[in-house]
């Protein structure tokens, strides 16, 4: 955005959003609707009903995944994926659950469910659906990467919150599509941040999110991970290691340019975040060196 492009932009935002409701009105009504356009697979309600990811049986979940099914397919597929399987052929997701550990299972199972809200495909600019899941997994996959290297954080969660981290913005393109539009055109790939945001949708991409999955019955463990560090009024404070490990992902894969708008949008972390996970130069050079294989094994989660 060009210096004498501003004033016209936050003229642009005063027109468009004088009608806006209330935050907590716009944010009842998106959910509310949300819950309508995105109603959860029996497999995926099963699976929160029955242990929050963390004590559901995962047998009982598998049973419920009728062979040869698009989601039985899906699941195996990315069992297979370099990510999880380094020998021999998963032949049926019985064998993939005897290596892969059981809580990145239960939670790829969970993902393999909602694939389809991002279709069908469709492209706005330089924005599209595909492009939006891809970011979310590769944000998933290297928040997961980075919770293991530091040690820090639970590698499956940040998997799961990682991939769910920008719902936000699905709900925001399906449930506000002309608004949506003019969000994309005005901030031309500058968004300015969570405030802006709320003017235009009468909320954030996060809260938005965290409500969503909260409805859908997600544990708050989980929940906290998808909301980005906030500005602490006691620098003593500690960010939760899990928001940092995101935090960090969602920059290094935004950089790379898997985005989620079509732009790179992300903010650098400040050093606190990196603090908070004894992220040195050396472990830092870990990750870098390791981020274009990742972002490659990301791609499988078609």
């Amino acid at each position: 955005m060009t210096r004498d492009s501003t004033p016209r932009f936050t003229e642009h935002l005063r027109l468009s959003t004088a009608t806006t409701p209330p935050t907590t009105d716009r944010l009842k009504s998106l959910v509310d609707r949300g819950h309508l356009q995105f109603p959860l697979a029996p497999e995926a309600q099963w699976l929160i009903r029955n242990g929050h990811f963390e004590t559901a049986d995962l047998d009982g979940l598998l049973s419920r995944i009728a062979p040869d099914s698009p989601l039985h397919n899906r699941l195996l597929a990315w069992c297979n994926s370099p990510l999880f399987n380094w020998s021999a052929t998963f032949t049926s997701l019985h064998a993939a659950a005897l290596v892969i550990d059981a809580n990145h299972l239960l939670r790829l199972a969970f993902l393999a469910t909602i694939r389809d809200y991002y279709s069908p495909p469709l492209t706005i600019g330089r924005y599209s659906r595909d492009g939006l899941w891809k970011h979310g997994m590769a944000v998933g996959v290297v928040g997961s990467f980075i919770a293991r290297t530091s040690g820090q954080a639970n590698p499956a969660d940040l998997l799961l919150a990682g991939a769910l981290h920008d719902f936000g913005l699905l709900v925001f393109e399906k449930l506000t599509p002309p608004r949506f539009c003019r969000w994309l055109a005005a901030s031309r790939g500058k968004v300015p941040g969570r405030q802006i945001e709320t003017i235009w949708f009468g909320t954030d991409r996060n809260t938005l999110c965290e409500a969503i999955l909260s409805q859908w019955g997600f544990p708050n463990e989980i929940l906290q991970i998808t909301q980005p560090p906030s500005p602490r009024t006691n620098p003593n404070e500690p960010i939760p290691a899990a928001n940092c490990c995101l935090a960090i992902a969602d920059y290094l894969c935004s950089r790379a340019a898997v985005t989620a708008t079509g732009h790179h949008e992300i903010a650098v972390p400040t050093v606190k975040v990196f603090a908070e996970l004894g992220l040195d130069k050396d472990l830092l050079r870990i990750v870098w060196a390791n981020l274009p294989t990742l972002l490659d094994g990301s791609r499988v989660f078609e």
